[in-house]
């Protein structure tokens, strides 16, 4: 009796550490909850829902992150990177709260959402933030910005 309450204690303990989450784990969850259930507004509860599972994983502990650190453009930067592997995040050098950001690929809405919940949980609300869709806008002294056909002026 004392021999197979033993080795069932040993297999709950082993299925236990593989199968146990990690501190980290469990506090993305719980945002990840808070956000589903509405906590973060509606829009972010339909927004979350747009991103696949690795982004999502990615924005959630890019929110632990924020949690832990306070507002980082670093931050922001790479939860878009890893949303839109070829987007680019300028900052102004003139207005230090204003970003820029190309994203290569034509304006959709789900698209739209997803920046605007990635913008909303990374950044201050004092930050202002200019999209442009598919076409880069053009910047003195980089030429492959300034073709005529394929730019925006800002």
């Amino acid at each position: 009796r004392e021999l197979l309450f033993d080795v069932f204690l040993h297999y709950q303990t082993q299925l236990d550490l593989r199968s146990g989450l990690t501190k980290s784990e469990y506090y993305a969850r719980a945002i990840l909850k808070d956000i589903l259930s509405g906590a973060y507004g509606e829009e972010s509860a339909s927004a979350i829902l747009l991103f696949s599972n690795v982004q999502v994983k990615m924005i959630l502990y890019g929110m632990l992150e924020l949690f832990r650190c306070g507002t980082s453009v670093g931050l922001f930067q790479k939860v878009i990177r890893t949303v839109y592997p070829k987007a680019v995040v300028y900052r102004n050098t003139d207005i230090y709260r204003e970003l820029l950001i190309y994203l290569p690929l034509a304006k959709s809405t789900d698209d739209e959402k997803k920046l605007n919940f990635i913008i909303g949980m990374f950044l201050d609300i004092n930050f202002t933030v200019y999209t442009f869709w598919g076409k880069h806008f053009g910047m003195i002294g980089y030429d492959q910005t300034l073709q005529f056909d394929n730019m925006v002026l800002f």
